[in-house]
């Protein structure tokens, strides 16, 4: 059986895209990311093909085998204000584009106070994104605040076999019976202790996009660290750089997961 270290030292995906290309979409992408509220579409499901997963993906990893990473893959965010919501959006993004992808991250506008609940949305697709909006179907959903369960519907909107990924010290078990879906892959971390041990802040953001490889290997661990490396460096000192990296590869070390119905 293939270890976690294993599945991360795949090789990282070849891009298709010219490199002026891609550094001209990553910089309108950013610029465009105010552009929030706009006509919402359906996101269709199109399976992913083989090659573009590492073959040190494919080996005892809970989604691969079990509901495919399908493009246009859409994913929700659900956090409070000041837990890096939107930036993890971002940081999802940069990654796919990476690898190789056209992505898309949107904010969702609302109470922007500190504690209060917010969303942001990432499209990830091998062709630009047709839609702009909330994404109201998504395959994956990532909550990095347990407390917004039973509050917010966090799973809205998800059919049976997506996965959401919780920012948790419960096991996936337990997590499973609070969201009471059976139906879907459950995966949690957590990320709040990760984040505070090697930041030195309660932001779960990196550690998050650690552990969503754990149930959404779009891109590899290696091009995920190098695209948050790029998109920190040069607005943070080294040891924050740093520890934001440290962060996301215990993430992605710690997440445990669960298949749809409870199977291991």
């Amino acid at each position: 059986m293939a270890t976690r270290s294993d599945r991360a030292s795949g090789s990282k995906p070849s891009s298709r895209l010219p490199h002026d290309y891609r550094r001209k979409l990553a910089s309108h992408q950013f610029k465009r990311i105010a552009e929030a509220r706009c006509a919402v579409g359906h996101d269709g499901l199109r399976p992913i093909t083989s090659e573009r997963i590492p073959n040190s993906l494919k080996e005892s990893h809970v989604l691969v085998t079990t509901t495919p990473v399908a493009l246009p893959a859409a994913v929700r965010w659900h956090g409070r204000g000041g837990q890096g919501v939107v930036t993890a959006s971002r940081l999802l993004a940069a990654a796919a584009l990476e690898g190789g992808y056209y992505p898309q991250s949107l904010p969702d506008f609302g109470a922007e106070r500190s504690g209060a609940p917010v969303a942001a949305y990432t499209r990830i697709d091998d062709q630009p994104p047709s839609v702009r909006g909330p994404v109201e179907s998504p395959g994956l959903v990532l909550v990095l605040d347990p407390s917004l369960i039973g509050n917010v519907d966090v799973l809205e909107g998800m059919a049976p076999g997506s996965a959401v990924v919780v920012n948790s010290i419960r096991s996936p078990e337990d997590e499973q019976k609070r969201l009471v879906r059976d139906d879907v892959v459950i995966c949690t971390v957590d990320a709040t202790a990760i984040s505070l041990e090697l930041i030195g802040r309660a932001l779960p953001n990196t550690p998050m996009l650690g552990a969503l490889l754990e149930v959404f290997p779009v891109v590899n661990l290696e091009t995920m660290v190098e695209a948050v490396r790029k998109q920190l460096r040069g607005l943070f000192p080294d040891r924050i750089v740093d520890g934001n990296i440290a962060a996301l590869h215990r993430g992605f070390e710690s997440a445990k997961s669960i298949a749809q119905g409870g199977a291991q």
